[in-house]
């Protein structure tokens, strides 16, 4: 009796996960067919000014505010910061790419400032990367309300 049961319910296990996996499968697939592919050749340039871009470096390199106020054609700004950090190598520090992206919903807002970290933090704590190179570059990304999509970098020099 014990052997049976286990059969059955091993063939109930089976089938249950077997069932997951094709109903993520098909959804998957359909979600990708709903994407829009975003070509360079759809974004439109724009100039930071016509973002009201600005920023604050803090003094330590551990982080900056970023501000647009120039967002009424706005609905999402998304921003990606890259830079060089150093980190601990099996044979000593070497050097590695590093970054922070993010993505903000700004449809309701005229203005945004957001204060940004250059490294992990969880639960209130805070490891900052050791930033190596010279300068941090920022894209942002703006989707506007009419569904263009505009597109601007800076380079940012460090302290």
């Amino acid at each position: 009796m014990n052997k049976r049961l286990i059969i059955i319910l091993s063939s109930v296990l089976a089938l249950v996960v077997l069932g997951a996996v094709v109903v993520y499968f098909v959804t998957s697939s359909g979600e990708e067919n709903n994407r829009r592919i975003i070509s360079e050749e759809d974004y439109i340039d724009i100039k930071p000014e016509d973002l009201g871009f600005e920023y604050e470096l803090r003094e330590d390199n551990t982080g900056m505010t970023i501000s647009f106020d120039k967002l009424e054609d706005v609905n999402t700004l998304e921003y990606d910061i890259s830079y060089t950090k150093e980190i601990e190598g099996r044979d000593g520090p070497v050097e590695a790419p590093g970054g922070v992206p993010g993505e903000f919903d700004v449809s309701d807002r005229d203005s945004f400032e957001a204060e940004i970290d250059f490294g992990t933090c969880s639960s209130g704590r805070c490891v900052f990367d050791d930033i190596v190179s010279e300068e941090i570059v920022i894209t942002v990304r703006a989707e506007f309300k009419n569904s263009d999509i505009g597109l601007f970098e800076e380079e940012i020099p460090l302290n």
